[in-house]
């Protein structure tokens, strides 16, 4: 039978904590008495210095037969308190773990240790388990540390994908909703601790409470998670990593390990090393809001709970200043609007109900233009990580019917058609969408900058690389269709008619000739469009032009303000669900409008 540390476990045992303490206090000279014969197994020495050191708990190594050794976890209570409770939590764990192995699951690159057995008697409980002849990972360099710590993440996740529905069903699971109920005795706690911290315990208050309200615990992707990985918790024997200690092991939201682990190790592999760690693990705005959220709680929980002189109370309070001053700054995008928030929120929401309502009609759309820009893993709005970028072409060619825009335009009856559009020209566009497109056969159109060397970096918002004249004959010759974003994506906003001549018209003229062949398309910067701009467009003999004004594609208003959605790296894959859908569509063209409208009062004031 499993003992899982499930939520009414764990609120059941911290009561019995309670009663164990004052028991303890009331009658101190009753003590309790060892039950479970040991005699068998000879003690060879204490191992409490790497475990949690309790009253009436020791870990140890012992011997049995000639060689052969064990580890033994031996707790005496009076009540079935939480450690209780977290030893047969460990002692479910490992049998999950090894009837998984049994059944052909079995990564040799990470290893768990082997269950040998549980014995329970009156008020006592021991777990034994093998015994590693390894050592602890804090005995080992900076750079194998990392890629130990990568090995190790990875090989929960690669559990966590092969859990079957039933073992979901029983093990246990830690919800977004305790933590918010949790979050504000922590705060206080802490701050009654160290009140000089006021200012640094409200911006992480705050900032924990800001994902919550932007849709970050809807719907959470729950990974088989350990909760408790330190250097003492991970032993290398013959390069083999073994991960100890599974006494808390559950269910948890998706980068729960990396949030706890990111704390524990920064003093041993330095800010550098953690910072580039957490960048390459974590993708989308959404994963970023989601690891700060809960990297914040565990923080502030060991603030809370442990002694000001602890080590782990001073790594935590290391790690909190490192968090807001360098974690935040340069994870997270400081510059958006009301309207982004808006829309994170909402497409949110409008998955969700598309999910219980009905996903047929959800999936349904009008003629629909999406519009990408670069894709890397640098921290600009308009930036998507491949791996991010990579699942919503793969859900766009597996939901819908992918064409070019040509074909689009040509307005052929049907409904569930995209076509795919990036802005600027960056080189990224050659080495990262070009061999995916390949392989996925789908057509696509990219609007370039026509002087790479006089480009408006200020306007563009991005050092990365555009492309050269070469690189796009290439995307030609592959079937890309080549269409025009200005000469030097200048503001078009206080521009004279000479001036939008010049990054319109004669922009045009020079690229074709250097191309060698004619550009059709035309696609405004930054989405900026006026009758003025509209008749220089017409005089350059564009045949359309678009805009980022959201929605679905709309031809009734004319060729020259065929309206896009813009995507940038705040969308993951469940809001890209909830855009494109009726809904969606109609919200995201509705906010655009308000955005819009806020702009032209913007100007009309200046």
């Amino acid at each position: 039978m499993s003992h899982f540390l499930t939520l009414n476990q764990y609120l059941l045992g911290s009561l019995f904590n309670i009663f164990e303490f004052a028991y303890s206090k009331l009658f101190w000279d009753r003590n309790l008495q060892s039950q479970i014969d040991l005699s068998k197994f000879k003690f060879i020495k204490s191992l409490n210095k790497y475990a949690d050191v309790k009253d009436n708990f020791e870990v140890s190594l012992r011997r049995f037969k000639d060689n052969e050794y064990v580890i033994t976890k031996k707790l005496l209570f009076r009540f079935k308190n939480l450690k209780y409770r977290q030893i047969l939590n460990e002692a479910s764990i490992l049998k999950l773990i090894e009837r998984k192995n049994k059944n052909g699951f079995k990564n040799n690159d990470v290893k768990f240790p082997g269950l040998i057995n549980l014995i329970q008697a009156k008020n006592e409980v021991v777990l034994f388990r093998e015994y590693i002849n390894g050592k602890s990972l804090k005995h080992f360099n900076n750079e194998y540390k990392e890629s130990i710590i990568e090995k190790v993440l990875d090989k929960l996740e690669l559990i966590s994908s092969n859990l079957s529905s039933t073992e979901l069903k029983i093990l246990p699971k830690r919800s977004p909703g305790y933590m918010i109920l949790l979050i504000p005795w922590y705060f206080i706690r802490a701050l009654i601790k160290n009140p000089k911290n006021l200012s640094i315990y409200l911006n992480s208050f705050f900032q924990f409470y800001s994902s919550c309200l932007l849709g970050q615990i809807l719907r959470p992707k729950y990974l088989f998670s350990h909760r408790d990985l330190h250097s003492d918790n991970i032993f290398i024997d013959k390069n083999t990593p073994y991960i100890f200690d599974l006494e808390i092991c559950s269910l948890a939201e998706k980068d729960t390990d990396l949030a706890i682990v990111s704390r524990y190790f920064l003093n041993e592999i330095g800010t550098g090393r953690m910072f580039n760690l957490i960048k390459k693990r974590i993708e989308t705005q959404k994963d970023k809001k989601r690891f700060m959220r809960l990297t914040l709680f565990y923080t502030l929980q060991i603030l809370a709970n442990e002694n000001k002189n602890d080590k782990y109370y001073i790594e935590a309070d290391k790690y909190l200043s490192f968090l807001i001053s360098e974690v935040k700054t340069k994870l997270l995008i400081h510059n958006k609007t009301l309207f982004h928030y808006l829309n994170i929120y909402f497409l949110e929401i409008i998955n969700l109900l598309n999910y219980l309502i009905s996903k047929k009609y959800s999936r349904k759309i009008k003629p629909t233009i999406l519009c990408y820009h670069s894709i890397d893993n640098s921290n600009w709005m308009f930036s998507l990580s491949f791996n991010n970028f990579k699942k919503q072409i793969e859900y766009l060619t597996n939901t819908y019917k992918v064409v070019s825009l040509s074909d689009l335009l040509k307005g052929q009856p049907g409904t569930n058609k995209i076509a795919i559009t990036f802005d600027d020209g960056y080189k990224n566009i050659i080495d990262q969408v070009v061999p995916l497109f390949k392989k996925l056969n789908l057509p696509a159109c990219i609007f370039v900058i026509g002087d790479n060397l006089t480009v408006n970096r200020y306007e563009l918002g991005t050092n990365e690389k555009l492309l050269r004249i070469e690189e796009i004959k290439i995307l030609k010759s592959l079937g890309w269709e080549i269409g025009f974003h200005s000469k030097t994506h200048a503001n078009f906003n206080n521009m004279t008619v000479s001036q939008l001549k010049e990054e319109i018209i004669n922009g045009k003229k020079e690229l074709e000739k250097k191309l060698g062949f004619s550009i059709n398309y035309f696609a405004y910067p930054k989405g900026y469009y006026s009758n003025k701009v509209i008749e220089i467009i017409k005089e350059g003999l564009f045949t359309a032009a678009f805009t980022v004004d959201g929605g679905h594609l709309k031809k009734n208003s004319g060729n020259f303000t065929l309206n896009r959605i813009i995507i940038d790296n705040t969308y993951d894959l469940n809001q890209i669900k909830g855009l494109l859908s009726p809904a969606g569509l109609l919200f995201n063209n509705f906010l655009m409008n308000i955005v819009k409208l806020k702009e032209r009062l913007n100007l009309s004031r200046k």
